[in-house]
This record gives C-alpha cells, sequence and structure tokens, in this order.
C-alpha cells in the first residue's frame, strides 16, 4: 500500500436489505506502524518516569504484535485500554475510517451452484448480494492494516478477563466452570456470581449438570442467567458482557444488592469457535447456534445443548431463571433494545416479558422501548 493515496473498497457479499453503513456507519481500522510507533513512544515515556503509574513499559512491549501471532483471531489490541485509562493515554488502536460511503444493490446472485444462478438469471425475482463500498487513505506506506465490522473482541481477550476477576472473597462469591468444550476443543466457560453466603452449604456435587452445588439449588435466591456472543461477528455483545462483569464483581451499592438477592449465571462466549476461526453468524461445523435451540446436538452444538440443559436443570429443581438475557449486536437498528418473548400460557403472558423493558427504558437514556419487539415470528421459533 501507498500513504496518501485514495483507496476504493467494495464489499460485494452483504445480504441484509438495510445497513448502518447507510447512516455514516464507518469501519475500523488498526494501523500496526502506529501502534508500533505508540509502543514505543509510552516505552521511552515510562523509562523516563520511575512510577508511570501502569506497570511499567515492560508488560506493553513484550505484548504481541499482530502479524507476529500464528492465529486466527484478529488482532487482540483492544486491551490496551485498560492500560490506557490508568495512564490517561488517549492513543485508540483501532479507529473509525471511510469516506464516500455507499449501500446499494447489484447484480451478484445469491445462489451458489452455477445451475442455480444460471436459472436465476431468467428470473426477474432472483435474489442478488448488496455492496458495500468506501474510500479510505492509508496513514502509512508498507504498513500492515487490518479493517473490521466492529471493534474486535478475541477469545483470547475474555480469557484475560475471565483470569482476572476476583476470587471469592468475604464480598463475593465468584466461580469459574468449563460449561464444555467445543468442536475444536476450546472452552465454553460458565460463570456463577452471588453473595458469599451462598457458600455457607458444603458444595455437593449433583449429577446435571456437571459441578451444579446442592448449596445454589437450596438457595431461596432466584436465578438470572445471561449469555452472549452466539453470532461472532458481533462483538459489540462481548463489550457490553464485559461490562455486566465489571460491575457485577465491583463494590458499587448496586452490585452489592444484586448479589445478595440472586444468583447469577453467565456464560460470556457461546460460539468460541465461530469468534476464533474469524466467522460471522455460524459456528465451525456451519450452523447458526441461534436457530438450534428446540433441539440443539449434543455433537454438533454443544454449547447450546449444555447451556439448555442447564436451565432445565434449574426449571426441574424449581429454580427456573427470573430473568434470561442472550446478548446480541444488529446490524440495522439504533440503540439499546429487546427482543422478548411470550408462552402464551401463564396468567401474565403478554405482559411479564415487558416489565424489564420498561424498567430499563425508565434508567437508561440509550435505551429504546420503541425499539423492542415481543412477538416471535416463525422464522425466530428456534431463537433464544
Amino acid at each position: 500500500m501507498q500513504a496518501a493515496v485514495k483507496y476504493r473498497f467494495n464489499i460485494i457479499n452483504c445480504e441484509k436489505p438495510t445497513s448502518q453503513f447507510s447512516s455514516g456507519m464507518q469501519p475500523v481500522m488498526f494501523s500496526q506502524k502506529e501502534y508500533e510507533t505508540y509502543l514505543r513512544q509510552r516505552s521511552a515515556a515510562a523509562s523516563s518516569d520511575p512510577d508511570p503509574g501502569y506497570g511499567g513499559a515492560g508488560a506493553s512491549v513484550s505484548r504481541d504484535l499482530p502479524g507476529e501471532r500464528v492465529s486466527l483471531e484478529l488482532p487482540g489490541v483492544a486491551d490496551l485500554q485498560a492500560d490506557q485509562a490508568c495512564a490517561g493515554d488517549s492513543f485508540l488502536p483501532w479507529k473509525r475510517v471511510g469516506v464516500d460511503l455507499c449501500y446499494h444493490g447489484n447484480n451478484v446472485c445469491r445462489c451458489s451452484e452455477p445451475a442455480m444462478q444460471r436459472q436465476a438469471k431468467l428470473s426477474s425475482t432472483a435474489k442478488t448480494f448488496l455492496t458495500f463500498s468506501f474510500s479510505l487513505h492509508f496513514p502509512h506506506g508498507d504498513d500492515v492494516c487490518y479493517l473490521a465490522y466492529h471493534y474486535p473482541y478475541t477469545y483470547s481477550r475474555l480469557q484475560r478477563v475471565l483470569a482476572a476477576l476476583p476470587s471469592s472473597s468475604e464480598g463475593i462469591y465468584v466461580r469459574r466452570q468449563t460449561l464444555c468444550k467445543t468442536l475444536s476443543g476450546n472452552t465454553c466457560s460458565l460463570l456463577t456470581v452471588t453473595s458469599p453466603d451462598i457458600a455457607s452449604v458444603p458444595p455437593v456435587p449433583v449429577e446435571e449438570p456437571e459441578g451444579e452445588d446442592l448449596a445454589e439449588t437450596s438457595s431461596e435466591r432466584p436465578y438470572i442467567f445471561i449469555s452472549s456472543r452466539v453470532h461472532p461477528g458481533e462483538s459489540n455483545s462481548s463489550w457490553i458482557m464485559e461490562g455486566i462483569l465489571q460491575f457485577l464483581v465491583s463494590n458499587h451499592p448496586l452490585a452489592v444488592m444484586l448479589r445478595r438477592r440472586y444468583i447469577f449465571k453467565i456464560v460470556p462466549m457461546l460460539n468460541p469457535d465461530g469468534v476464533i476461526n474469524g466467522h460471522h453468524r455460524c459456528s465451525l461445523s456451519g450452523h447458526d447456534l441461534n436457530r438450534t435451540w428446540i433441539a440443539p446436538c449434543p455433537v454438533r452444538q454443544p454449547t447450546i445443548h449444555s447451556t439448555k440443559r442447564l436451565i432445565q436443570f434449574l426449571r426441574a429443581s424449581g429454580k427456573a431463571p427470573r430473568l434470561f438475557c442472550d446478548l446480541h449486536g444488529h446490524s440495522r437498528r439504533k440503540n439499546i433494545f429487546m427482543f422478548g418473548c411470550s408462552d402464551g400460557v401463564s396468567e401474565f403472558a403478554g405482559v411479564e416479558e415487558e416489565v424489564f423493558p420498561r424498567l430499563l427504558a425508565g434508567v437508561a437514556p440509550a435505551f429504546s422501548l420503541k425499539g423492542c419487539t415481543f412477538d416471535v415470528d416463525k422464522s425466530k421459533e428456534a431463537t433464544a
């Protein structure tokens, strides 16, 4: 690549009829040269400061650079933000870029088989892809740059976040377990967060699911179940999940109150294989895991199968979660909103699923009650 040269990009396999790109949303870009320059400057500043306030330069300089890893993950440099918060640093490794954005139709047929493509060309109703076009100038020549739909959140970062969670202490009970292994052998983690007096009863393992405690199931506290990142391309859901985790284990009075009143079961990443391998929507087996909840296969969809099995176990124990929230991103809608569902059976069907969204609308300015939907169409019956 050359600096100060305008490059035009055309991504021709978009499927949605509309997109946030139509409203001016820009992709994000990471420049390896800018990152290396930042690390050199930071190292020089740290060497001249006996107490840099963020652990010295060694921790950052020793961090692997993108392109030097034998990995299929996107560059995991977003973890710099925690250090930056301590150091008062304003450097952002991923930046919004792009001008002359355009989201438009094209003539590329969405049929995969040549015979189907020939037949589709004769039909006026054949489905075609759409194109996202944008231009940008690279800041440096001979650089290595990465472009992404949204700020990346890697499986490696999640492991660091989980490892940094506080251990159980006087004010908090945190337990990390392996919910299951994925197709490629990666760990799908399960977290339990509550107040420590839940552990006053000695843990007695029960048969289903593995590792559950009698102390929990005998407690009067209701459960809240939270999961995220079933779709790898929706990395914003992982950032929200990280914020939830940081808040729940904090000393904030509301966090303390929540831990005393509830037991939180959290699956922070439902599709680790898809995240690691750079998929946008599917798992390693090629399935959209969010369409497999009715009858998940323990072999092909182990994370969904294990999560559903855990929820069924809680229900059988008389501890059905008071709230189940699965975090997603959305390619077309703005703000924060919720999709709810009704079983159509309970006494308060059509009302109870709106309680939590209405509470959020009253305290969160970014939450849009108008953007919420509580009707489930047939195509979404197999989703969470």
